[in-house]
């Protein structure tokens, strides 16, 4: 699993984080994959601008110029995430995502990728120890019994 998902990080051109992401059935059998890369129809910089944000870009993340932590402006970021693109990966196939297990190369994920785990009826997740990108996650994983556990040191 973790040749593959450092392959995936390969693929990756987010300027701000590299995640990958990879949804596994019971078997063992990757059927999803996804990473965090920014829909390459609007790039970051103008669309940052294009909401009045004025900076010199330097080929960071908009977000990081601007001086937002980690997980603040998401407003401003154009990228995909790597959780919901590979439980999109998986169904566009006609996979039942119901039951079957997630390993991703980052922490406890966003409030929006957990609806999006818990809705899949994903049931296990293996995230990398670190602490929490968006502490309101782990709470949502809860809520639909998703085990978390940590696979990643």
């Amino acid at each position: 699993m973790k040749t593959l998902l450092t392959n995936l990080l390969t693929e990756v051109v987010c300027k701000s984080r590299a995640i990958a992401c990879i949804v596994v059935d019971n078997a063992g059998n990757v059927v999803g994959k996804g990473t965090n890369n920014p829909d390459l129809t609007v790039d970051c910089v103008s669309y940052a601008r294009s909401l009045g944000h004025v900076f010199e870009d330097d080929g960071r993340c908009p977000r990081r110029i601007l001086g937002f932590a980690s997980g603040q402006g998401l407003e401003l970021c154009r990228a995909r995430h790597a959780e919901r693109e590979s439980i999109k990966n998986a169904q566009s196939k006609g996979v039942d995502t119901n039951g079957l297990t997630m390993y991703m190369t980052c922490e406890c994920p966003c409030v929006h990728c957990a609806t999006a785990i818990g809705n899949a009826g994903i049931k296990t997740i293996y995230i990398k120890e670190h602490p929490d990108y968006d502490k309101m996650g782990r709470e949502v994983l809860k809520h639909y019994g998703v085990e978390i556990k940590t696979w990643v040191k």
